[in-house]
This record gives structure tokens, sequence and C-alpha cells, in this order.
């Protein structure tokens, strides 16, 4: 379920800021965009998890999310975002 959030919060909140703010492109992705993906799933996160496993959770897949293809991040976020929830909090 985390995955599903992680995604379906950072990717809305990334793509609207990114496409509307967005300057300075890292991978063909904006900073903007990606800080928006951090700060929203982080946001959403640390009150159910505490703050530094949202902390690391939001930051790992907002990482994730800037270096993956276009195509892969609907995959590798969540993924990503499962995975180090079952090792952090479960």
């Amino acid at each position: 379920m985390v995955g599903v959030v992680v995604l379906a919060i950072g990717d809305a909140f990334s793509g609207l800021i990114g496409l509307r703010l967005g300057k300075r492109k890292v991978w063909g992705k904006s900073v903007e965009g990606s800080l928006a993906f951090f700060f929203s799933t982080f946001v959403v996160l640390a009150p159910f998890i505490g703050t530094w496993k949202a902390f690391l959770i939001s930051f790992i897949s907002s990482l994730v999310e800037l270096f993956s293809s276009r195509l892969d991040d609907n995959f590798t976020v969540p993924l990503t975002a499962s995975l180090l929830y079952k090792i952090l909090v479960l």
C-alpha cells in the first residue's frame, strides 16, 4: 500500500510542480518536481510511520523517480518504497 500511495501522491505533485515551475533539469526531469515528490510523500507518510523512516523512504524514492526513465518510474518507485517500508517498518 505504501508503494501505491508514494507513487500516487509523489507522481501527481512532481508532475504538477515540475511542469509549472520546473526550470532546472537533471536527467530530463526538473529538480523542482523531484523536490515536490519528496516533500509531498514525506508529509503523507510521516504521521503514520515516523519522521526519520518517512524521510528515508521519501528521499530514496524521489532519487529513484529522478533517475528512472519515464516508463520505468511507475514500476521502480512503488517497488522501492514498498521494499524500504518492509525493511524499515515491518
